[in-house]
């Protein structure tokens, strides 16, 4: 008996006119990159934005 061989279908799936892969890979990587940002020891510069005559860290 030889094995049969295996065929991969992708098929786009869409729901309300946006698909459903692309919408689920932009929400792992928001997830991804804040939980960068939430175990990163470099400072936050989008939660405290570097501004004029402020240093970071105080």
């Amino acid at each position: 008996m030889s094995a049969a061989p295996i065929i991969q279908v992708t098929i786009p799936v869409t729901l309300d006119q946006h698909n459903v892969g692309q919408a689920v890979a932009r929400m792992e990587t928001g997830r991804a990159l804040l939980e960068h940002r939430a175990t990163g020891t470099a400072p936050d510069g989008m939660q405290h934005v570097q501004l004029p005559g402020r240093s970071v860290g105080i």
